[in-house]
């Protein structure tokens, strides 16, 4: 056996004795092959030299970690064309206009409450109007994309009655994001957040009795429910300043992959590229928020559900892209398990970025290895 430094290693190094963290939680046991994935969570602990095996390991190297000096994995790059909040509040300070800047969280109830204005006049008789709401989701959007904000998103900050005014500009939110990492045009992020914000307005046409129950709905109240969408269709098509896209964002939202939806049995390529995007973020904020007649599921539960989903349900590349950029939390983030303790992340394997390894007072458990645990919860 021989002690060699992790830069040095080779592809395929068979360890010769355990590797633990600096807190002693073990990483790695004894006889572990080192590829890729072991590299990454030795450079990541901040391992400088392991015990190996002679023989048997490939002349090959291993190609720069993915870490940073300070062991943070890198974020997803963000778009600049619009300046960030604290950027804008600077500017409005230095002129004495402001005196504090505005968070994301006031600035997401801020679009609630125009999108509540909205949909009360829309159940009134009025036509839809979006200059409003998409004035307040300009100002959403000057936020960065981040987990962090879409976490903001799912807190109990509203009623449970006020699901579909939260929810709407939820999804208006998430499905921009999922756009700014796929790297959609900059000009579509206002024009997706502004199909997401609506892609419930039918609803506005339906008993509100039926959709406030407290339980499941019958066979035919669904089928009612279910007219939603060409509804909501009919209510923004003759709108000049809405595009194409738009009104398609809205309409086939229901739809899959498979052709499993509503109201078309669209399937593959027929459905736009909008309404994809809104699927995953309507399902996945669906998910994680309580409803009336039942609780809010973990984040992390939600995106493992939405990947088994993207087999033949929803777009597989879309789906990828929200649940990379939705674990792309900092290194040290501190989050619940499901059986109610506290930890810290401290690695997340990029080929199960939902199962990371945490920290729990300084034993190390491997999410990937502990099925039967989960992030419950992320604290921030």
């Amino acid at each position: 056996m021989s002690r060699v430094l992790i830069s040095n290693m080779k592809k395929g190094s068979i360890l010769s004795a355990n590797v633990y963290s600096p807190l002693g939680g073990l990483l790695l046991e004894k006889g572990t092959k080192i590829f890729d994935r072991e590299y990454e969570i030795l450079t990541a602990f901040q391992v400088d030299e392991v015990e190996v095996e002679e023989g048997e390991a490939s002349d090959e190297g291993f190609a720069p970690t993915l870490f940073s000096e300070s062991g943070k994995r890198a974020k997803y790059p963000e778009e600049k064309a619009v300046p960030t909040p604290e950027e804008s509040s600077s500017a409005r300070r230095a002129a004495g206009v402001l005196s504090e800047p505005i968070t994301f969280e006031q600035q997401f109830i801020k679009a609630v409450e125009e999108f509540r204005q909205l949909y009360f006049s829309v159940l009134g008789g009025l036509p839809v109007t979006v200059e409003g709401i998409k004035n307040s989701l300009q100002d959403l959007l000057r936020f960065p994309s981040n987990p962090e904000h879409i976490i903001v998103t799912l807190k109990p900050i509203f009623s449970k009655e006020d699901y579909i005014y939260y929810h709407s500009i939820a999804v208006s939110y998430i499905s921009a994001s999922i756009a700014r990492w796929a790297k959609l045009p900059e000009e579509d992020l206002i024009w997706i957040a502004v199909a997401g914000a609506l892609h419930d307005i039918g609803k506005a046409k339906l008993n509100q009795t039926t959709l406030a129950k407290p339980r499941s709905l019958t066979d035919e109240e669904m089928k009612e429910v279910k007219k939603y969408p060409v509804l909501g269709y009919h209510l923004v098509k003759g709108i000049p300043t809405l595009n194409r896209s738009v009104t398609l964002g809205i309409l086939q939202h229901q739809e899959r992959e498979d052709a499993s939806g509503f109201p078309l049995a669209l399937s593959g390529d027929s459905i736009h590229p909008y309404a994809k995007i809104i699927a995953i973020a309507d399902i996945f904020h669906a998910m994680c928020s309580n409803k009336t007649y039942r609780g809010a599921k973990s984040p992390y539960l939600a995106l493992e559900q939405l990947l088994a989903d993207s087999f033949g349900k929803l777009d597989p590349n879309f789906v990828r892209i929200f649940v990379d950029g939705m674990t792309h939390f900092p290194l040290g983030t501190k989050v619940e398990l499901n059986n109610g303790t506290m930890g810290t992340i401290v690695f997340v394997d990029s080929s199960q970025p939902t199962r990371p390894m945490v920290d729990v007072n300084g034993t190390i458990l491997n999410l990937a290895q502990n099925r039967s645990l989960l992030i419950n919860r992320v604290l921030i």
